[in-house]
């Protein structure tokens, strides 16, 4: 870990003219540099025997581009060197596809209160509980006859019910019939 300590500072040195610094190392071989605004933009950098640096940008947890760029620049170069390559290279398309990716993350944020706002009307209106299975989709189990799954924002649902009486059941298709007759 002291070789790590050391690239730290040397990374620090670096890419602090750019604004991103180097927290404390978790890992033997690599170093991670977080933009000193704290909006989440980071630089992780490995470095190997080959006296090489590989570089890429850190994105918001699960919400990576397709195709992050890597890079890969001489630890023999000056540090000016390393710095204009870098940011060249790498930062120059980072900084979009970041913010890109953010964009997505906050949309799926709003997409997931909506969600949530709409399942806790139904459980208000008709009783129930909301159950999450999954990441993103929500389940609301009301009286075991039936549960609804709603949409990954909440605006439509599909329903499906549990065994039922056969009165019951066709009360429930001459809603659903009167419902689609309606549109």
């Amino acid at each position: 870990m002291e070789d790590a300590k050391l690239m730290a500072e040397r990374l620090t040195q670096i890419f602090e003219p750019l604004g991103f610094k180097a927290i404390e190392p978790k890992y033997e071989h690599a170093v991670e540099l977080k933009h000193v605004s704290g909006d989440g933009r980071g630089i992780f950098i490995r470095f190997n025997e080959h006296n090489q640096f590989k570089c890429s940008g850190q994105y918001p947890h699960r919400y990576s581009p397709d195709n992050p760029k890597r890079i890969q620049v001489s630890q023999d170069r000056s540090d000016e060197a390393i710095r204009k390559d870098v940011e060249r290279r790498l930062l120059d398309d980072y900084e979009t596809l970041y913010r890109a990716q953010v964009e997505r993350l906050n949309k799926d944020n709003d997409a997931e209160t909506n969600k949530k706002k709409a399942a806790e009307e139904l459980v208000k209106e008709f009783g129930g509980r909301i159950s999450e299975h999954h990441r993103d989709e929500v389940y609301l189990s009301i009286s075991n006859l039936y549960e609804c799954r709603l949409n990954h924002n909440g605006t439509e649902m599909n329903i499906r019910t549990h065994q039922v009486s056969m009165e019951v059941g066709k009360k429930i298709l001459r809603l659903l019939k009167e419902c689609s007759e309606k549109r």
